[in-house]
């Protein structure tokens, strides 16, 4: 990834902050990852995603603006976040996922 950014607001869980980044690449593919962060010290990084969760396909990216993946935001529900993201600036999509199975898919 040649940048990433959060996308929110860490969400605050027993086991850290958690964070939803974007990242873009060098071809400005936007894709969406992971982060916890530990609760006494958010500098010390405890997991990351090494592959992106979320990531465009590629019918996606055929557009006119090549910027096709966007998260928009991400809030927590009871048991789930819950995330709408832009697809080539002419649809939405939305992603859910238990934080609990986040954080353990995280290295």
């Amino acid at each position: 990834m040649a940048q990433i950014g959060s996308c929110r607001a860490p969400v605050e869980l027993d086991e850290g902050w958690l964070i939803l980044t974007h990242g873009v690449g060098a071809m400005r593919k936007y894709c969406i990852g992971a982060m916890l962060l530990d609760k006494a010290d958010p500098t010390r990084v405890l997991g990351r995603s090494r592959v992106p969760l979320l990531s465009p396909s590629d019918a996606g990216r055929e557009v006119m603006c090549p910027i096709s993946f966007i998260p928009a935001a991400h809030w927590s529900m009871p048991g789930h976040l819950f995330m709408p993201y832009d697809i080539a600036d002419s649809a939405v999509g939305f992603a859910t996922v238990r934080p609990g199975a986040l954080v353990e898919s995280l290295d």
